[in-house]
């Protein structure tokens, strides 16, 4: 038992100084963009079964204090059952920058890559329909853009205010994601993208193979963000190196440049002007059907700095629900000793994380709330690794199964 203790303790010591080099990334992200130079950009909004939330959406997009004269939004129905398509029809009618089409495949991916197809803007930004939107949001992403010359900007998403404790738990574990995100793309090899806050170069885009190599309808986001991460650094972005006929098959058009101009790198905006904010997932059901989701993409990984994060933390997590469980037992000794400091180090690692980005981001984040989002997060991180390689899910009301 002395032996596995020791274990456990070396793997939750190693998640400790994972996040303290996160956190140091974190640090060294500018808190403030400047103002932008207006160039043609387009949003995009895939959107399905939507109703309850495209207005607002669309609203909040159509207020951005970024020229008018310089960006539109392009809503892309994709196959909803419900008002979301005539609410944006409606919306469409009485203002001349927005316009909504109807996807003619199944899935985000298709509704995004049609309106990319489309449009010739400089710039892409998407962002969810069930999102709501900062009116300096454009501006700062753009702003971002401009100042670093990247390929790809990241952008802040946070979850609502909620009032159960399951959602508040939902906000903390976002907070966290959010820290990793932005702390990695500091370092220079970013493991995470959010497709409901995000900005690109279209040539980016196109010199990158858009959204070819991967069969799962998910990932526009991830797989496209290592894709640019792997044309800046020559490393494993998946399928950066992959033939015309590939991309052809996907139905993005291959880029006859060679890279001569197109933006390079991928950066994070830790400023809050640029912040997007979604609900939290109102229960356990729709929960574990997104973590599905997200896990339904590990497969297609092939960077190892995104491998070893995931590995890392979950291992970390799996220690701590063990040290939970055992330490009971073999109190006292040193073992228990061993696994209850394991346990407690981890907490306060977490805690310190996350109020790290909370106090840039969302200040009202509670503390107290750390012991049950880690109880949480350690039992249903463990069961979702028992799950293996997610080829099934429901979401958006939809069945997806993901092809080899």
């Amino acid at each position: 038992m002395l032996t596995a203790s020791f274990l456990i303790f070396a793997i939750i010591a190693s998640y400790m100084v994972m996040l303290w080099r996160f956190a140091k990334g974190w640090k060294r992200l500018p808190s403030a963009v400047g103002s932008p130079r207006p160039v043609q950009v387009t949003v995009i909004v895939p959107a399905r079964n939507e109703e309850a939330n495209i207005r607002a959406c669309l609203a909040d997009l159509l207020r951005q204090d970024y020229p008018q004269a310089f960006f539109r939004v392009v809503m892309v129905d994709d196959g909803s059952e419900d008002g979301t398509a005539a609410i944006a029809e409606e919306l469409a009618a009485l203002h001349p920058n927005l316009t909504m089409v109807r996807a003619t495949g199944a899935g985000k991916k298709q509704a995004l890559r049609q309106a990319i197809d489309a449009t010739g803007s400089e710039l892409i930004a998407t962002v969810d329909a069930d999102c709501r939107i900062s009116p300096t949001w454009l501006s700062a992403m753009v702003a971002a853009q401009q100042q670093n010359g990247a390929g790809m900007v990241l952008g802040p998403v946070v979850l609502t205010p909620a009032p159960t404790l399951f959602q508040r738990i939902q906000r903390m574990e976002f907070l966290a994601i959010m820290g990793i995100t932005g702390g990695s793309a500091a370092m220079g090899h970013p493991v995470m993208a959010n497709g409901a806050n995000l900005l690109f170069e279209r040539a980016a885009f196109m010199d990158a193979g858009g959204y070819s190599g991967s069969s799962n309808p998910s990932g526009d986001d991830v797989f496209l963000m290592l894709k640019m991460k792997g044309r800046e650094t020559g490393e494993g972005g998946r399928g950066v190196r992959e033939s015309a006929n590939e991309s052809q098959r996907d139905g993005s058009s291959p880029s006859a440049s060679d890279g001569g101009g197109v933006g390079r790198g991928v950066i994070f905006v830790k400023d809050p002007s640029a912040l997007v904010s979604t609900a939290p997932m109102p229960t356990f059901r729709d929960f574990w059907q997104q973590r599905k989701r997200w896990l339904s993409k590990k497969g297609g990984y092939t960077d190892m700095h995104v491998k070893a994060t995931a590995i890392v933390t979950y291992l970390a997590n799996v220690g701590a629900l063990m040290a939970l469980v055992l330490a009971p037992s073999v109190f006292p000794s040193t073992a228990a000793d061993l696994l209850i400091s394991a346990l407690l180090l981890k907490t306060v690692a977490d805690l310190l994380f996350i109020r790290r980005v909370a106090r840039d981001l969302m200040p009202s984040c509670g503390i107290w709330e750390i012991v049950p989002a880690e109880l949480f997060i350690l039992i249903y991180t463990s069961l979702l690794g028992l799950v293996g390689n997610v080829r099934e899910y429901r979401w958006k009301g939809r069945a997806v199964r993901i092809e080899d």
